[in-house]
């Protein structure tokens, strides 16, 4: 009688001790190396999914998540207003030289020069 309740304290023993062991959550880190270093502001961007699929953004900024960027398209989504979007949900393309100095120095930026720049590259990439 006393090795099975030696047995059964062991048992229970272990199975409290697995209970008390808590598992780390695995987290995958974001490559910030290739992804976030040609996220840069003033870039021009598409999103690749989503109900926004294929519509032209020009990235105004850095969210405070570290594989998000705020963009903005002039027309729906404006500078008071920026989008929020996952790196990896854009497919980056060009830099705005113009928007991007602008941005970089804090000037005033308006929603105007922001669609007439997507407009005019969209316009480039037809011909």
């Amino acid at each position: 009688m006393l090795k099975t309740t030696n047995s059964i304290s062991s048992v229970l023993s272990q199975k409290v001790k697995k209970a008390n062991v808590v598992k780390k959550a695995k987290t995958k880190k974001p490559n910030l190396d290739t992804k976030q270093g040609d996220a840069v502001v003033g870039t021009l961007a598409v999103s690749k999914c989503g109900r926004d699929e294929g519509v032209c953004y020009i990235v105004v900024g850095l969210a405070q998540e570290k594989d998000h960027v705020m963009c903005s398209d002039g027309k729906y989504r404006k500078l008071s207003k920026p989008k929020k979007k996952r790196i990896k949900h854009l497919n980056l393309k060009s830099q705005i030289e113009p928007i991007r100095k602008k941005l970089l120095e804090n000037k005033k930026v308006f929603d105007s020069e922001i669609f007439s720049a997507i407009k005019a590259v969209q316009e480039q990439s037809d011909k």
